[in-house]
């Protein structure tokens, strides 16, 4: 019997015969959680950098209309690139964190089976 005749009467795609999961190790979750280093210590001085010359250019336009029109635009959009690009570290951290505690629970789980 054809493989797609035998998916046909198992009610499976033909893809599902083929299809071999992936494998997953500790070792590759702490490698991969290793590769968000760099780029979360990248954004994290960039954050920095960021806000020291934002706080260095302080608000240098007037009280008068155009400088509170400027005021009222400027500072909302300035308050929300920094949120953003703190929340960029913020989930990156989080996901290294989630990938370490992954491999702890593989480990885990390999422990306990092998018993």
């Amino acid at each position: 019997m054809s493989v797609v005749r035998q998916c046909e009467l198992l009610g499976l795609p033909r893809s599902s015969y083929y299809y071999e999961p992936a494998q997953v190790s500790a070792e590759a979750l702490r490698k991969v959680a290793g590769e968000f280093d760099r780029p979360i210590a990248t954004l994290e001085v960039a954050l920095r950098n960021l806000e020291a010359r934002l706080d260095e250019a302080g608000q240098p336009w007037g009280q008068d209309k155009a400088g509170r029109a400027v005021s009222g635009s400027y500072l909302p959009a300035r308050d929300d690139t920094v949120q953003v690009v703190r929340g960029l570290v913020e989930n990156l951290v989080g996901k290294r964190s989630d990938l370490m505690r992954m491999a702890l629970s593989y480990e885990q789980a390999d422990e306990a089976n092998s018993l």
